[in-house]
């Protein structure tokens, strides 16, 4: 984060947010952050790119709609849960399932992003892409805008901002881009960063 605004780039230090939120902002058996995390992280975003991109007409609430498992990637990684759902019960965690809600029927909408390029762009790693993307999903819904996806799993972060920046460079450049970096990586290989000037 430091470095990146050295260079002068907007960013968005999370984790101050999610500490003051507690333990219930990220799971204890897998690598991402919870829907109560990526609530914190999408609000805490929203709130930035809210001061380039106007509002659009079609905001949506987000709230609890309940509680849902953790998916558990550590456990599923050590073998002690498997795809099949079998393991342990007492090991999984449950917590907040937080969605976009349709404002009307109040009935939670699934997260859908847009093929094409819109005003906003996410482009990152698993924690843009999990939960069906609910991270840029809320960013959507507090701007009331479509945002467009870009998010692989394990690639670490440099690869999907290639892969955004090569898709853009055939169509067209959002106003925003919100690049996701986790700065801790269990499964990802090492980012390089000094390649992304090879990117542009």
């Amino acid at each position: 984060v430091a470095s990146l605004r050295a260079e002068g780039v907007d960013t968005v230090d999370i984790l101050p947010g999610m500490w003051a939120a507690g333990p219930t902002s990220w799971w204890k058996h897998d690598s991402h952050w919870s829907d109560r995390g990526a609530k914190i992280a999408a609000d805490s975003v929203a709130a930035l790119v809210g001061k380039f991109v106007p509002p659009g007409p079609d905001p949506k609430p987000v709230e609890s709609v309940g509680l849902r498992e953790s998916p558990s990637d550590l456990l599923r990684t050590a073998g002690v849960h498997r795809a099949d759902g079998s393991g342990p019960r007492a090991l999984v965690e449950r917590g907040d399932d937080i969605r976009v809600l349709d404002p009307k029927t109040r009935k939670p909408l699934r997260n859908r992003p847009p093929p094409d390029v819109q005003d906003i762009s996410v482009c990152g790693t698993s924690y843009s892409a999990f939960a069906d993307g609910l991270f840029p999903a809320i960013i959507g819904a507090r701007l009331g805008t479509p945002v467009s996806v870009d998010a692989w799993p394990a690639l670490g972060p440099v690869e999907p901002l290639r892969r955004a920046l090569t898709r853009f460079s055939k169509s067209r450049f959002p106003k925003v881009l919100v690049w996701e970096v986790p700065e801790h990586e269990p499964f990802c290989v090492d980012p390089d960063f000094g390649a992304i000037g090879e990117a542009f």
